[in-house]
C-alpha cells in the first residue's frame, strides 16, 4: 500500500516536472517567434524611417528601438510561461514573484517611453534655441531643465516618491550653489573694497603721533 502511494507520488511529481519543462521550452519558442514577428512588423511599418522623418533618434541610449521592443516582447512572453510552470510545480509564492516582475516590466516600459520622448523633446528644443536664440546658453539651460523633468516623470512611473526625492536633491544643490556664490561674492567684494575703505578712512582720521 505504502509503495503504491510512493509510486503514485513519484509519478505525479515526474509528470508535473515534465509538464513544467514543456512549458518552459514552449515559452522559449513562443518568445522567439513573437519577437521575430514583432521585428518584422516594425520593419514593415518602417518605424525607423518614420522617426527619422520627424528628426527623432531611432535608438534609446544607444540601443536600437526595434531590437529593444523585440527584446521586451520575448522576455515578457518568457515570464508568462515561467509563471505557468511555477503554478504547475505548485510553487505559488514564486509564481506570484514572477507576476510582480511582469508588472514591474510594464512600468519600466512606460518609463522608457517617457524618457525617450523627453530626450527627443529636449534635443529638439536645444537645437531650435541655439539656431534662433541670441543667447548661446539658453538652449543648454532649457535642455537640462527638460532632462530633469524627464527624469522625474520617468522615475515616477516606477517609483511614485521619486519626484519628491529629486526635488529635495535639486533644492539642496541650488541652496549649496547659492551659498557658495554668496560667500564668493562677499569675499571678493570685501577684498576689493578693502583698499578703497582704507583710503577714505585716511582722509578723515588723523594719524596718531
Amino acid at each position: 500500500m505504502i509503495s503504491e502511494m510512493l509510486q503514485s507520488i513519484v509519478t505525479d511529481a515526474g509528470a508535473k516536472l515534465l509538464l513544467a519543462l514543456g512549458l518552459l521550452l514552449g515559452g522559449i519558442l513562443a518568445g522567439k517567434l513573437l519577437g521575430f514577428v514583432v521585428k518584422k512588423l516594425l520593419k514593415a511599418f518602417k518605424l525607423k524611417e518614420a522617426l527619422a522623418s520627424i528628426n527623432a533618434e531611432p535608438a534609446f541610449l544607444g540601443i536600437d528601438l526595434v531590437e529593444l521592443i523585440k527584446l521586451f516582447t520575448e522576455w515578457y512572453t518568457y515570464l508568462y510561461f515561467i509563471m505557468a510552470a511555477m503554478m504547475v510545480l505548485e510553487v505559488p509564492a514564486l509564481a506570484a514573484f514572477i507576476d510582480e516582475i511582469k508588472a514591474l516590466a510594464v512600468l519600466l516600459v512606460e518609463a522608457v517611453v517617457v524618457a525617450y520622448i523627453g530626450l527627443q523633446v529636449a534635443g529638439f528644443l536645444r537645437k531650435g534655441l541655439k539656431t534662433y536664440s541670441k543667447s548661446s546658453h539658453l538652449g543648454d539651460i532649457v535642455y537640462y531643465v527638460a532632462i530633469y523633468l524627464t527624469i522625474i516623470l520617468a522615475l515616477t512611473s516606477v517609483y511614485p516618491q521619486a519626484a519628491s526625492l529629486l526635488n529635495y536633491l535639486l533644492l539642496v544643490l541650488v541652496a549649496s550653489a547659492g551659498l557658495g556664490l554668496s560667500l564668493g561674492l562677499g569675499i571678493s567684494l570685501g577684498l576689493g573694497t578693502k583698499e578703497l575703505v582704507s583710503k577714505v578712512a585716511r582722509k578723515y582720521v588723523k594719524p596718531g603721533r
